[in-house]
């Protein structure tokens, strides 16, 4: 038996029993490869490489193979794919003569999710950090110059619902591409190399100055091999060389440097060229590892900002007497942000974000975006007078953040923790992952002044003390890294506990409402009044819906509600904006709400398409930002559409009920005694007598046309719901069900068509049910008899006969509604009721029977159930949460 279909029933039947069978499946999708990128930008790989002459860069993007399911191809990388498990990829090169004597280190830009690197047969590393820059030091024998050298990584694509880095969230989440979806390297460092350096800075109180300390970690790799072989012509530094290391600052537009450690300094001044006397104090020991802070001061310096994106270039050398040992270069902003009270400030200065949410997605390419594109993306943010972007979800590419620094755009980011529930955010494991996924993004690119806030995630579930206290800890343990502010962005706003612990609120609007959405606000603004707060908003639009603002899906209303919410931040007295998103993306799953003819995982928000063609609303925001007029949008005549088919089918019913009810006195009886007299009529059927089958098919199909039609109303009114979106996605695992149901929801002849047909095949299993029970309970029952007592006992969906002809345009009224909802559940119950009833007339049988056998059997479908989806899906925790936003009337619907 195909228990698949099942599925569209039990969704409709009840919650329970829509648990009890949504997870036996999870269609997988075909593979589908994106990417094919190339070229690099000089300045990134100086600034993230940390290269120089002394070091040599080895470069392993390009052709790959990868083995999936026992199948071999070839393949480019960096490029990604949406297949979920494990891939794993092999490349063999070989380094050049001048690599001898090198150290390695293998540089990863991102691998996405988990990944178990080999090279050349011996293990190096397992690495889960899914989205971030990754090194790794290789041991000194492991490489092979002028050979060939092979590398192995093992890819692991899969994610689940509790313990990723990101966690499989089912509502609404940007596609999760695996692979090695971005570049990779092998750096060749001098055997004597630095190995690490940071540089903080703190601003004096009047600009005047800024005080350095540079952390600087030197590393002799040779270290190890002395011992046995100290003879040394491979370059090998003796155990106590004493090291020299140079410090050089330099404006980009003047050969003489800002600051140096290179001579020694007098009168507070440095001396002309002549009198330069070389500085013996900067010189420090090395065995294995010498790790150092050095301070210094700049005078008089030029800040960072969006208006002068001025960074100075740092380089650091080390020296043995005259001669180059290693060096590297980066370039070094100044700047500072901060949170005071209410107000956002950089530079001392106050900030007004306005400011775009950008995600990392491009058709053909996935998150494996082209260099040009990113670069023309900011280029376009920048242009249409935007001064901040908030890049959603996870780290991004290194390059966006140098181009972020590069044209003078903040930037604000997050780790990938969406959608955390209670059970995952108390798991001191989990939490211990956070803080070591926390602690590598920071380190990395604490450095990059377009940087004014690091998030921690969104829309995760803080009502609990216990998960409350985990976010705590986790938020306490990002401020020992770095003391920018940290933001958060809410969905729950004031009901939102964990608010107490950042620095920046970001309150997400969904909602469509503008009475919900300025009580929404203001109830938050309310609790914190002294928290600096911005807000995100947008619409979910029609791609190519060109109707006037009053239609809610058009191109027009998403123009003007952005125009609305501008002007509200001025009312609100927040700290400013950001526009729900530059770009339309790819999400996981379809989305009910999404426009039936268009692609159903490409969300539609976007001030410009999935290709980069501009919206209506990119002009009208450019305009908002840069205060320029524009001309008053369109309002248009959208008036809602109700189908055909609802009226059609209930004066259908009707008809053939009250023809069968008027010509047929047996029917007209039975119909009554089904209902009010089930002990008399089901034992008419247990003992042969009067009861036909004819009767039983008419009811049947009335039954099953009247239950379709009443759903199909409800699910056609509720297309726009996001709450009921999001009870749909958490409770169909199945991405090929939640696609097919999201297509039906849109689509009313076919709605009532399928599961007419549906819900009379479930009828008939029914029948076949109460005909095998008759085994149990040893009774003698004919197939005929199962198939009348199975098809009447749908009898009292009859009711919704009338719920058809009235509830189409009442729904539009939160009462009515509400009140269906409950009707079709209460249709439900009663129908598990009756049957309980209907078995015990029909096996003659006691109701201690009945209860141990039907009642256990659901008992144990309902634990079995609960148990998977609590502990694979989180189900019940994610469908509180979904509560909550309810309650704060913080969703859109029409």
């Amino acid at each position: 038996m195909n228990m698949h279909r099942f599925y569209p029933q039990l969704l409709i039947i009840g919650l329970i029993p829509f648990l009890i069978l949504g997870s036996l499946a999870r269609a997988e999708d075909d593979i589908r490869f994106y990417g094919d990128k190339n070229g690099y930008d000089e300045q990134l790989l100086i600034n993230h490489l940390s290269l120089s002459e002394q070091r040599l860069l080895l470069d392993l993007s390009g052709e790959w193979t990868i083995t999936i399911d026992g199948a071999t191809r070839s393949i480019n990388v960096p490029s990604n794919y949406d297949y979920e498990g494990k891939v794993v990829y092999r490349k063999t090169f070989t380094p050049g003569p001048e690599f001898r004597n090198k150290h390695f280190r293998l540089v990863s830009f991102g691998i996405n999710f988990r990944s178990e690197i080999r090279i050349n047969g011996d293990f190096i590393a397992n690495v889960n950090s899914a989205y971030l820059h990754t090194e790794i030091d290789l041991d000194e024998t492991l490489i092979h110059a002028e050979e060939p050298n092979t590398i192995e990584i093992v890819v692991d694509s899969r994610l689940d619902s509790r313990t990723g880095i990101p966690r499989y969230a089912r509502t609404l989440q940007p596609k999760l591409y695996g692979g090695i979806f971005r570049e990779i390297f092998l750096i060749a460092t001098p055997k004597l190399a630095i190995s690490k350096y940071h540089v903080a800075y703190e601003i004096a109180a009047d600009q005047r100055s800024c005080d350095m300390v540079l952390n600087l970690q030197l590393r002799n790799y040779d270290f190890g091999f002395q011992i046995k072989d100290t003879s040394g012509a491979a370059g090998i530094i003796n155990k106590n060389e004493n090291v020299r290391y140079l410090i050089e600052v330099f404006n980009e537009e003047d050969p003489e440097p800002v600051y140096t450690n290179r001579y020694k300094r007098y009168r507070n001044v440095w001396e002309i060229p002549k009198i330069r006397e070389l500085n013996q104090e900067n010189v420090v020991s090395v065995t294995n590892f010498t790790n150092f802070d050095t301070r210094f001061t700049i005078e008089k310096p030029i800040f960072w900002a969006t208006v002068n994106p001025y960074r100075y270039r740092l380089i650091i050398s080390i020296m043995i007497g005259n001669e180059m040992v290693d060096q590297v270069s980066t370039q070094l902003g100044i700047a500072r942000s901060e949170a005071h009270e209410q107000y956002l400030l950089f530079n001392a200065q106050p900030l007004s974000i306005k400011g775009v949410v950008y995600y990392e997605d491009f058709p053909g390419t996935g998150n494996s975006i082209p260099y040009a594109v990113m670069e023309q993306d900011i280029q376009k943010i920048k242009k249409m007078g935007a001064n901040t972007i908030y890049f959603k979800h996870h780290p991004p590419h290194p390059y966006f953040i140098e181009l972020c620094n590069r044209y003078g755009m903040y930037l604000m980011y997050e780790a990938p923790l969406h959608s955390l529930t209670t059970n995952i955010i108390q798991q001191p494991a989990y939490v211990e992952d956070l803080k070591s996924y926390f602690k590598s993004m920071i380190q990395h690119d604490r450095m990059n002044p377009c940087i004014i806030a690091w998030g921690v995630g969104s829309a995760s579930d803080h009502s609990q003390k216990a998960s409350l206290d985990y976010f705590s800890t986790l938020t306490q343990w990002i401020r020992t890294l770095d003391d920018r502010p940290i933001f958060y962005t809410s969905v729950l706003g004031s009901q939102d506990t964990y608010l107490d612990n950042v620095d920046i609120i970001n309150l997400d609007i969904r909602g469509n409402n503008p009475l919900w959405i300025n009580s929404f606000i203001n109830r938050s603004l309310s609790r914190w009044p002294n928290r600096a707060v911005i807000c995100l908003y947008g619409a979910q639009i029609f791609s190519n819906n060109q109707n006037g603002y009053s239609d809610p899906m058009s191109t027009k209303f998403q123009a003007k509600h952005i125009v609305d919410m501008y002007k509200k931040l001025d009312e609100w007295k927040v700290a400013g904006g950001l526009i729900r998103s530059y770009n339309d993306f790819s999400v996981n799953r379809s989305y009910v709400h999404a426009n039936p003819h268009y692609d159903a995982t490409i969300y539609t928000s976007g001030l410009v398409t999935s290709d980069r063609k501009d919206r209506f609303a990119y002009d009208i925001a450019k305009s908002v930002y840069s205060d320029d007029k524009f001309d008053a949008i369109a309002i248009g005549s959208y008036q809602t559409i109700y189908p055909k088919t609802y009226p059609l089918m209930g004066l259908l019913l009707v008809i053939v009920f009250i023809s069968f009810y008027r010509q047929s006195g047996k029917f007209k009886n039975s119909v009554f005694r089904s209902i009010t007299k089930i002990l008399s009529f089901y034992s008419d059927i247990r003992e042969s007598r009067v009861i036909t089958v004819w009767p039983a098919l008419v009811i049947g199909f009335l039954s099953s046309l009247a239950l379709a039609s009443h759903l199909s109303i409800l699910f056609y009114e509720l297309r726009r719901h996001q709450i009921f979106d999001e009870v749909m996605a958490n409770g169909i695992v199945s991405d090929t069900l939640k696609g097919w149901m999201d297509g039906l929801a849109w689509s009313p002849e076919a709605f009532v068509f399928q599961f007419w047909f549906i819900f009379c095949f479930a009828f008939l299993i029914i029948s076949v049910i109460i005909k095998l029970f008759s085994f149990v309970f040893l009774k003698s029952l004919s197939f005929q008899q199962s198939l009348i007592a199975g098809l009447w006992s749908s009898s009292h969906y009859l009711f919704l006969i009338p719920c058809v002809i009235l509830f189409q345009r009442l729904m539009k009224v939160d009462v009515f509604l509400y009140l269906s909802i409950w009707i079709s559940f209460a249709m439900i119950l009663w129908h598990c009721v009756r049957l309980m009833r209907i078995l015990k007339i029909v096996y003659d049988v006691s109701w201690l029977k009945i209860v141990v056998v039907y009642g256990g059997l659901w008992l144990i479908l309902i634990f079995t159930a609960s148990y998977s989806y609590s502990k694979n899906y989180d189900f019940f925790n994610i469908m509180e949460y979904v509560k909550e936003i309810h309650d704060s009337k913080n969703y859109s619907y029409e």
